[in-house]
């Protein structure tokens, strides 16, 4: 047995109160709530009372009190009932006060076990019942525990009586997705339909139509998202923002939430399709409302066939602002840009007259695909080069990576399409196989014409000059 303390602060064993002298005890208690309480065992003809469980605070930490009080019944001349006793699991925590502050407090194995030894006297007297309380750091659920009061000349002396017992370990519940261009509009995720970064997903909990926040996460720079709950089960309420990236550009179909009822498990694939209101984002980047610092095609051209041999090389010409080291630099991240669609752009080994050929039109013929091939690898460029659509904070760019990116995997996704290199060993997955409530729509990518018109906005138009 390890003995952990005897409190020798006072000998006023009187019993005039319960909770102001329990609250008296652990100092500046605030709120109190009397939250469970009157339950009772009888022990040697002593009547046990748990009367209540107080959860308060003490210098903005949260503390649970345990009340009780004792009363010996037999009025009848002999033994009176001493040593009470209460025992609670290690997981609990030591008291972090106790009334009486005269006890013992000790601990066996996994086991504490708090003794007051004061005896109880026989009826009628003023110290008859007695009033004690223990008190624990932070919120202390309600169980039972096993007490004792030992009258001499008796053997029974043990009962159970309500107490502080562990916290319940609940099991973890997931709930994992992404949120993705949609670029089909079909609320299905293909797997070329890349996902978008940086956007708060909310967890709730559902009672009735009551939502109660849990938690929330941005979406990973694959637009992939997790969240982890400790729940034994309910219902529960996944939410996402109605409009990303900026202002309306971007919107959430055919739904911003998703409710799951009676979830006992993991859920997973929940894919929240966001679309992209190309009209809009044309007018405000032809209008000026939005800014951005990107190059046309014929400058990206430009630099691809005057690119230097090295830095003099290129300080020697005011129109080259690359080497040729830069170009495939550049060339190289715009393969590996969206790691799941491994088409349009992968390069031979001569990676700059391949991008020169798609950039005059002659990989692709003369056809809409080859207008869109020529302004989709233009916007990467400019991206993978830091230019785009910016804000200004002071005398500070700021860069809007998001809207950037967003542009390039509605591009990609339109493209791969267009020429029949999109994944084919990727699984589909709807929002209607989570809860069978949303059906797919109509299969029809964004119209080719549409995607040129798009990237052809955000490029700008021009020649050499165009910086």
């Amino acid at each position: 047995m390890l003995l952990l303390g005897v409190f020798l602060f006072s000998c006023d064993t009187t019993s005039t109160s319960t909770v102001e002298k329990s609250a008296t005890n652990i100092g500046n208690s605030a709120n109190s709530v009397n939250v469970v309480q009157n339950q009772t065992t009888t022990i040697n003809e002593a009547e046990i009372k748990f009367l209540g469980e107080i959860i308060g605070e003490l210098d903005g930490t949260t503390i649970t009190t345990f009340e009780y009080s004792v009363e010996n019944k037999k009025a009848t001349p002999g033994p009176v009932p001493n040593n009470f006793t209460l025992q609670w699991l290690e997981c609990v925590g030591q008291p972090i006060a106790a009334f009486p502050e005269l006890h013992d407090l000790s601990q066996i194995d996994d086991v504490f076990k708090i003794q007051w030894s004061q005896a109880i006297p026989a009826p009628p007297s003023n110290e008859n019942p007695r009033f004690y309380s223990i008190t624990f750091l932070g919120n202390v659920p309600v169980g039972t525990v096993t007490t004792s009061l030992i009258r001499p000349g008796t053997t029974t002396s043990t009962g159970s009586i309500a107490g502080p017992v562990c916290p319940t370990v609940l099991p973890e519940l997931t709930f994992s997705g992404s949120i993705y261009i949609d670029a089909n509009e079909d609320n299905i995720k293909q797997p070329e339909e890349y996902g978008l970064e940086n956007i708060e997903v909310r967890l709730y909990s559902l009672n009735g139509g009551d939502e109660t926040f849990i938690d929330s996460v941005i979406t990973e720079e694959d637009g992939e998202f997790s969240l982890t709950v400790n729940s034994s089960g309910g219902d529960f309420r996944i939410k996402v923002p109605a409009n990303k990236v900026d202002n309306t550009y971007y919107q959430a179909i055919p739904v911003t939430f998703l409710d799951f009822t009676n979830v006992t498990e993991d859920v997973e694939d929940i894919h929240f399709a966001y679309v992209l209101n190309t009209e809009q984002i044309i007018a405000d980047l032809l209008s000026g409302e939005i800014q951005k610092n990107t190059r046309s095609t014929q400058y990206w051209a430009f630099q691809l066939q005057h690119a230097g041999i090295n830095r003099a090389q290129v300080l020697r010409n005011p129109n080259v602002d690359y080497t040729r080291d830069q170009m495939n630099e550049l060339l190289t991240l715009i393969e590996n840009t969206l790691p799941n669609v491994p088409e349009p752009f992968k390069f031979g080994p001569n990676k700059i007259q391949d991008a020169l050929r798609i950039l005059r039109g002659q990989k692709y013929g003369d056809s809409e695909v080859s207008e869109l091939m020529k302004q989709l690898l233009t916007a990467e460029l400019n991206v993978m080069s830091n230019k785009g659509a910016f804000t200004i904070d002071g005398d500070e760019i700021i860069l809007n990576d998001p809207f950037n990116r967003a542009i390039l995997i509605f591009g990609e996704a339109i493209a791969c399409n267009a020429l029949g290199t999109c994944p084919v060993n990727g699984p589909l997955k709807s929002l209607a196989t989570v809860n069978g409530t949303y059906a797919p729509g109509v299969l029809s990518f964004a119209t080719v014409s549409s995607g040129t018109q798009t990237l052809s906005a955000f490029n700008g138009t021009g020649g050499i000059g165009s910086r």
